[in-house]
């Protein structure tokens, strides 16, 4: 298992009531490993994982295999 976690906001549309946005903590392969209502939590509990938590230069990036989308918190 990678030991890297990447934050990603999931903001679901303001349509039909949906509730705000929440953040996914996504291992090296793909899948979402936990989900927290805050950036800052998100980042603590990978780390609490011993996770490297990697964070979006650009809000909108979400591939997890380019390097140049994310730095490392």
């Amino acid at each position: 298992m990678s030991k890297n976690a990447f934050i990603i906001e999931h903001a679901p549309g303001k349509q039909n009531d949906q509730p705000g946005s929440h953040y996914e903590v996504v291992n090296g392969e793909g899948k979402v490993v936990h989900r927290c209502a805050s950036e800052q939590h998100a980042v603590h509990w990978a780390k609490e994982q011993g996770m490297t938590p990697h964070l979006s230069k650009d809000r909108h990036a979400t591939d997890i295999h380019k390097a140049e989308h994310w730095r490392a918190v």
